[in-house]
């Protein structure tokens, strides 16, 4: 069965989740990388 893909994520996707353009420049720095849709859907 294939799965579907996750969108990219950038700074517009965390902005449609309720982030602000900082709280998601403060995830990526925790997590020294930028995370994945679904970590990002649950931060």
């Amino acid at each position: 069965m294939a799965t579907a893909p996750s969108p990219a994520v950038n700074a517009d996707v965390a902005k449609q989740l309720g982030l602000t353009a900082e709280e998601f420049d403060r995830i990526v720095e925790i997590m020294g990388r930028t995370p994945n849709f679904n970590e990002l859907s649950i931060s």
